[in-house]
């Protein structure tokens, strides 16, 4: 009995003849199949506050934050209104683009967190200052399984996009070679 590792299934796939996204007589693409059937809780939303959030999202990050030796900066309006979210998938998208800014950040550098409240939307921006996403690769980064990072899966980004989707709002990825990455999660309310 072989352990099943998932880096041994890209090494297998990447030998096959034909493309992960080719069907097989009668079926769905395995990617189609996967992103199709993945389970989506109904959103439980209540009025939360989003630099509340993020101060907990960095919290669970504090060891990582510490072993990369990366500086977080926070930004947060003073009478931050309430925003209707659901918490627990709001949780999931600022992990991860918390954890990508972390690991795209330059050693000894800052990853940049914020909170700016506009009339009808509230936005929360994570920004680090590491080498940027070239433009190609900036064009596929809300693609199902595309990954530039060495064990990245591909499906943080998209699952991100998703959840915010399903809020009403928007991810918006920003970057330029060199010039670091700011990934903004834009929400309804203000």
């Amino acid at each position: 009995f072989r352990s099943f590792t998932l880096s041994r299934a890209r090494r297998a796939a990447s030998k096959r003849s034909t493309p992960m996204d080719a069907p097989v007589a009668g079926t769905r693409s395995p990617r189609k199949r996967i992103t199709r059937s993945s389970y989506r809780p109904p959103l439980k939303t209540e009025p939360i506050l989003l630099s509340a959030l993020l101060d907990s999202c960095l919290e669970l990050l504090a060891p990582v934050i510490k072993q990369a030796g990366v500086a977080v900066k926070r930004a947060y309006p003073e009478n931050e209104h309430k925003v209707n979210a659901d918490q627990n998938q709001l949780r999931q998208v600022f992990l991860n683009l918390v954890l990508n800014a972390i690991q795209s950040a330059k050693d000894q550098c800052c990853v940049e967190v914020s909170v700016k409240e506009f009339v009808q939307e509230t936005r929360v921006a994570v920004k680090d200052h590491g080498p940027g996403i070239p433009p190609g690769s900036l064009k596929r980064v809300f693609e199902p399984f595309f990954t530039t990072k060495p064990g990245g899966t591909g499906l943080g980004l998209p699952i991100a996009q998703r959840i915010v989707a399903e809020h009403g709002g928007r991810l918006v990825i920003e970057s330029a070679p060199g010039a670091g990455t700011t990934a903004t999660v834009i929400l309804p309310g203000g």
